[in-house]
């Protein structure tokens, strides 16, 4: 199995946030696709989002994020990320 390398997943997340709130009037709650620092499309839940992007993306080169301005505490994930 692939995974995103690193500088995709910077530059993805850098372009969420600089979008979000964009994403926020019109998909908050939903799940965000994003492949090259672009949104390829929303989705309801999580596991749609990510088996789309497996679908569409077979290298793994993409991110999946919630549209929400309330911050996910990752607890003892959020240290293997780094």
């Amino acid at each position: 199995m692939l995974h995103a390398d690193k500088s995709e997943l910077e530059s993805n997340f850098d372009f969420f946030r600089r979008n979000l709130s964009r994403f926020l009037r019109t998909h908050n709650g939903s799940y965000v696709l994003i492949r090259h620092a672009n949104d390829i499309a929303f989705y309801d839940n999580v596991g749609e989002a990510y088996r789309a992007g497996l679908d569409q993306f077979p290298d793994e080169q993409f991110s999946v994020q919630r549209v929400s301005d309330e911050p996910i505490e990752l607890g003892h994930m959020s240290f293997a990320l780094d």
